[in-house]
């Protein structure tokens, strides 16, 4: 089951707040909130991003 806390989790480990992550991945801090929330349905590319940027598989964020 897909937990959508999972990136929260892995920004508390590294004391990252979305703010500092949008900056250093160059995207908005608006959308990076939203898809956290589950509020957007991110593309292929930005989930590529983000689990580069946090050093984790992509199927991680789907089990």
């Amino acid at each position: 089951m897909y937990d959508r806390k999972q990136p929260a989790t892995h920004q508390k480990r590294k004391k990252l707040s979305i703010f500092t992550v949008s900056l250093e991945l160059q995207m908005s801090h608006h959308h990076l909130g939203d898809i956290e929330r589950g509020q957007t349905n991110p593309q292929i590319k930005t989930l590529a991003r983000l689990t580069d940027y946090y050093g984790i598989h992509m199927k991680e964020l789907f089990e």
